[in-house]
């Protein structure tokens, strides 16, 4: 599995203050937990429908300094909810994005890649079952996407608490949204922006400041 920009991105943009139990949901090499492990104290969980990539994020896991605090199950989401009784300080969540696109010849690309494993409404509902009274929950998405899945999750009563648009680089339009929710329908909305790279390709210093402790190259 890949570790995409999109993962760097959630892994160090959420906030981690005062989690003790994480939930990593659809976790792929598990990059995205190591993060939290290393940006926390918290206990975490990490689940992934793919036994292969499972076997590769247990690993990572194992290798890694916080393998202690780190579980990683090869199990559905819908499975894991009808399992699970824990509730979690903070959910985290790089979904499947694509709806209604053509499907892919390869079928671990579309599970990566396409929502008919975890749909949105899914992922909607087992945010509010699995996150603590006081808890939150992130993901990132394609805007447009974003929006749709602000709606679901006020219908099961979630509202953004901060959110931050990702422009690829200066004169595009932003193509990601990241945003973590909570129960507080009139908590303050905090925005952000960020440019990922500068016109000559470089990752930006909003960027690299951002990531710096995850890439041995910044």
């Amino acid at each position: 599995m890949k570790v995409s920009i999109d993962a760097v991105l959630l892994g160090a943009w959420c906030n981690v203050t005062g989690a003790t139990q994480i939930l990593d949901i659809g976790t792929g090499s598990g990059v995205i937990a190591l993060m939290l492990a290393q940006r926390s104290k918290a206990i975490i969980d990490a689940i992934e429908i793919d036994p292969l990539a499972t076997e590769q994020a247990t690993n990572n896991a194992s290798c890694s300094p916080w393998a202690g605090r780190l579980s990683v199950i090869n199990i559905s989401l819908q499975n894991f909810l009808t399992s699970s009784k824990q509730q979690y300080d903070l959910i985290v969540c790089n979904p499947p994005f694509f709806n209604n696109s053509l499907l892919s010849p390869a079928a671990r690309r579309n599970q990566s890649r396409h929502s008919a494993e975890m749909p949105h409404d899914l992922l909607a509902m087992a945010f509010s079952q699995l996150t603590s009274p006081g808890g939150s929950c992130c993901v990132i998405l394609p805007v447009s996407e974003g929006i749709l899945f602000e709606s679901l999750m006020q219908k099961n009563g979630f509202y953004p608490t901060r959110k931050m648009l990702v422009y690829p680089k200066s004169g595009k339009m932003p193509n990601r949204s990241l945003t973590q929710f909570g129960r507080n329908a009139e908590y303050e909305l905090k925005e952000e922006i960020l440019q990922v790279r500068n016109n000559d390709n470089t990752y930006s210093n909003d960027y690299m400041e951002l990531t710096r402790s995850f890439y041995l190259a910044f």
